[in-house]
């Protein structure tokens, strides 16, 4: 992959600066001692066959062992698992004890200070965001932590306390006129002294550290009041987005926060990788006698980094109510809570001029922590700085584990509190001003709970610890019911170094098969699929007839799929089925669709499950000239239009193959192609991405090339390798990278160059060129390789009913990665669907699983030819296709980007 890096060196420029924007391609070297820098430089340009990088010391005061190498001009745009592909091979090259990337956070915020979720939409918004109506009392948070009863009682107000702040800086507000002070503070994404907030409208978070700062030292009698309100706060802007990624910049301005003199860290922010020079500035601090804290996190469940680390103070949020608040990360490492979820705090948007702007809505554990460290400010001025430290000496420990244990200890604990998810209670600023520093218990010895422990059963990895961080947090997220938050639909691999360490400590970690996906449709509102479920399960039931008549088919279907499988469920699985089936059925005969009206899981889930085993069958497809089983009693229905469609469907189906790509276990599936022309094959983007990345030619130009070794093979068993074709170039494809869940705004297509031949026979010859329009098609096929479902694939929040779904699916379809035919109807044509401005999208509800993106979409009846290429579904919702006959190839399919 150092091929990679020497494209960057041919494009970037080298600036001599040392900023540390986070966007741009950068690396964090780690010598085993202090590296001489010229020296450095000419190994790594000859390496890199060029000069045109920056590369400097992160600090010859802390970290002399450290440096970081830069691409000016190099945005990042490739994925986590290739950039740390790249930096295990430089640290080989290099013998560095390690080198690390800057990586894009692996999932989306929601925490927001704005009208609308920071970048994201409904679907994340709606994912943890509570909806509950804002108490009348604004200030309720404070006075619900007495940082109010604690101001007065002691006559405090943390005046003469030093509060760092790294965040996205601070912007012009009413609220903020009094108590920043900006000319300590200093600017690390361009390395300027000015800390402000541009408000950009490209940051995934605008506006957040005014937001943050307002609870902190907000002036009394404003709209609003900060825990601190005589305190001073030194904004040091680091961030765009309180996601982060290797938290190098998040490191210098902790190092600034403490050189600066500041008493205390908050930090609002947080990610799933844990950054070495983070980790060791958070460790100087709090030898240095500063109190550090931060945000447990949102939404993803596990305690998020730095908040993980040992030696910082986890805050997790809590409702008005006293009870934790719906998107609140949770565990063992939580300290304390504090109020984060409608929280009364300034808002400063990007393109407003408005400066006395109030959120009476503000939600995040952000905001919790935020009041947390206006407490400690209290804390400090009432029982003055020098005693503290007396104290902690005294006791052999640090200001830190001081401040821990009196926070801890003085907590307010309601009534069945979980004190080992939600910390030691709430954080009560006026118990915690009135315990003397000499009646604080002994500190507990606390350790970190890194997401690598979670996963892998140790945090000990060596120059891999970030990577096994990076990858354990998004196993976490993929297991829980927080992976629509996630930005990429497919799980990241690790680089071959620890793949190779995986395999020597933890093989079982290495047992879990890739699973293919594809961006998922959003989340539909409960009304919506509700109606969709009574119209679709309704007519469905009307077409079959009696319930009796159903019953039968289904029994038949069962009856069929498991005399060929060769391992079967047994009776008890198909009874329990059945069963539940008549009890629906009979339901529906005595109250009509009224009883589809309401939320039943596992009613909907047997209701999808029967349409799709006896209405939306998939039917395997063979490489003889008997295409399929005709005897299948699932075709139903579909038999006319299949059967005066046979010698067509036959000639079609061996265009089609399935996408692998070659790994230490062989191929994996990750897709599906068929032939669109002579030597290549068109498939999705979002299936490119898993082989390809974004190779910069030229200043803020990319293309794609391929990074592994990839192939697709015709056989409907995806077994005989004589019918493997190599994937050989990148020919066009849609600009843009596909994320999580589908953008109707992004063209999800590729071209690619395959072999002529493979040494045994030459490529199936294209079916046709000429694709047909949807606008006079009702009922299409797909024909492509469905993969075995993950978890993600199952309906959000229904575990009972995940399940079951997932044992019926196996019912009728356990020979996964294999081609089938699955039919269907279209059911929004071009321009109908919600965002496509461009009018070349489809959806259709034939069965589809992972496996099927790049199946193509097939016009059966009256009309036989492709007319569309599959690129995304969810269970329980529509499936999507590119309209073939919509796409311009001369404009839409790009060669560079």
């Amino acid at each position: 992959m150092l091929e990679f890096l020497r494209d960057a060196t041919r494009v970037a420029v080298q600036t001599g600066q040392k900023s540390f924007p986070p966007d741009i391609l950068s690396f964090t070297l780690e010598y085993a001692s202090r590296p001489e820098l010229d020296a450095e430089r000419q190994r790594l340009e000859q390496l890199l066959e060029g000069s045109g990088f920056d590369l400097f010391a992160y600090s010859e005061e802390d970290d002399p062992d450290l440096l970081i190498l830069q691409f000016q001009g190099i945005q990042i745009r490739q994925s986590p698992g290739f950039l740390f592909k790249v930096a295990d091979e430089l640290a080989s090259e290099l013998d560095l004890v390690s080198a690390v990337p800057e990586v894009g956070p692996g999932w989306v915020e929601i925490e927001t200070v704005s009208d609308q979720p920071e970048a994201v939409g409904d679907i994340v918004w709606a994912a943890c965001r509570s909806d509950a109506p804002p108490p009348s009392d604004r200030d309720w948070a404070r006075r619900m932590i007495q940082a109010d009863k604690a101001e007065s009682e002691f006559s405090v107000t943390g005046h003469g306390v030093l509060i760092g702040q790294p965040d996205t800086g601070v912007a012009d507000h009413e609220e903020l006129k009094e108590g920043v002070d900006k000319a300590r503070g200093f600017n690390f994404v361009d390395n300027s002294t000015d800390p402000t907030d541009p408000l950009s409208a490209s940051m995934s978070s605008p506006g957040h550290g005014t937001s943050t700062s307002s609870l902190v030292i907000s002036r009394s009698g404003g709209s609003v009041n900060g825990s601190a309100p005589g305190a001073t706060l030194v904004p040091i802007r680091c961030i765009n987005g309180v996601v982060i990624g290797l938290g190098v910049a998040v490191a210098k301005a902790i190092d600034h926060a403490r050189k600066q003199g500041c008493n205390i860290v908050t930090m609002s922010l947080g990610g799933g990788l844990q950054g070495l020079a983070l980790k060791r500035a958070i460790r100087r601090a709090v030898d240095a006698d500063v109190i550090v804290l931060a945000a447990a996190g949102n939404c993803v469940g596990f305690i998020v980094y730095p908040a993980w680390d040992e030696n910082v103070i986890a805050v997790a949020g809590i409702d008005e109510h006293e009870t934790r608040w719906k998107g609140s990360s949770r565990g063992r490492k939580v300290d304390v809570s504090a109020p984060g979820e409608n929280v009364t705090v300034a808002r400063r948007k990007p393109g407003s001029s408005d400066t006395s702007d109030i959120n009476p809505e503000g939600q995040g554990t952000s905001f919790a922590v935020a009041l947390t460290a206006g407490c400690a400010a209290l804390w400090i001025e009432r029982c003055g700085l020098d005693a503290i430290i007396a104290e902690a000496r005294q006791r052999d420990s640090s200001v830190q584990e001081l401040f821990r244990a009196a926070i801890r200890s003085s907590a307010r604990r309601p009534e069945k509190w979980n004190t080992n998810k939600m910390g030691a209670g709430i954080v009560d600023a006026h118990n915690l001003l009135n315990t003397p520093l000499d009646k604080i218990p002994e500190p507990e010895a606390v350790t970190s709970q890194a997401t690598s422990e979670l996963v892998f059963g140790t945090s000990s990895f060596g120059r891999f610890e970030s990577e096994a961080t990076f990858l354990a947090s998004d196993q976490l997220i993929r297991k829980s019911g927080s992976s629509v938050l996630l930005e990429g639909a497919d799980m990241p691999r690790p680089s071959p170094g620890f793949e190779r360490l995986l395999r020597e400590r933890h093989p079982e970690a290495l047992g879990q098969p890739f699973v293919a996906t594809g961006p998922a449709t959003p989340v539909e509102l409960p009304e919506e699929v509700i109606g969709r479920i009574s119209t679709r399960s309704g007519a469905f039931l009307e077409s079959l007839g009696n319930s009796n008549q159903v019953l039968d088919q289904a029994e038949a279907v069962l009856a069929y799929h498991e005399g060929i499988q060769s391992e079967s469920l047994g009776s008890g699985a198909r009874g329990e089925f059945l069963a539940g089936i008549e009890s629906t059925l009979a339901e529906i005969g005595r109250k009509g669709t009224q009883a589809l009206e309401g939320i039943d899981h596992d009613r909907d889930v047997r209701l999808e499950a029967l349409v799709e085993l006896v209405g939306r069958p998939a039917l395997r497809l063979s490489n003889g000239d008997t295409p399929f089983d005709t005897q299948n009693p699932g075709i139903g229905r579909w038999a006319e239009d299949l059967m005066v469609s046979f010698d067509n469907i036959r000639e079609l189906s061996r265009t089609v193959g399935r996408v692998d790509i070659e790994t230490t276990n062989g191929w994996q599936h990750v897709g599906t192609g068929f032939v669109s022309g002579p030597n290549q094959i068109m498939t999705n983007r979002h299936v490119l991405d898993a082989f390809a990345e974004p190779f910069p030619i030229s200043p803020g130009t990319f293309e794609m090339r391929l990074t592994a070794n990839a192939s697709i093979n015709f056989d409907a068993d995806a077994a005989d390798d004589k019918m493997r074709y190599r994937i050989k170039s990148v020919i066009s494809s849609g600009r843009d990278r596909i994320g999580r869940f589908v953008d109707l705004s992004k063209l999800d297509m590729a071209i690619l160059e395959i072999e002529t031949e493979n040494g045994h026979s030459s490529h199936p010859n294209t079916f046709s060129t000429k694709w047909l329009p949807t606008s006079g098609v009702t009922e299409v096929a797909v024909f492509g390789f469905p993969a075995r479902p993950g978890q993600s694939a199952a309906p959000q929040g229904q575990s009972a009913a995940l399940e079951y779904w997932r044992r019926i699916r196996e019912i009728y379809q356990r020979d996964f990665g294999t081609k089938y035919l699955s039919p269907g109807e279209i059911k929004f044509r071009p321009g109908e669907l919600e965002g496509d401005k461009r009018g070349w999208a489809f959806s259709h509800d034939a069965t589809t699983m992972g496996g099927n993106s790049g199946s193509v979409v097939v016009s059966i009846g009256d009309q036989f030819g492709p007319c569309g290429l599959h690129f995304g579904g969810r269970t329980l919702a529509r499936n999507m296709a590119h309209d073939l006959t919509k796409i311009d190839a001369s404009r839409d399919l790009v060669t560079q980007f």
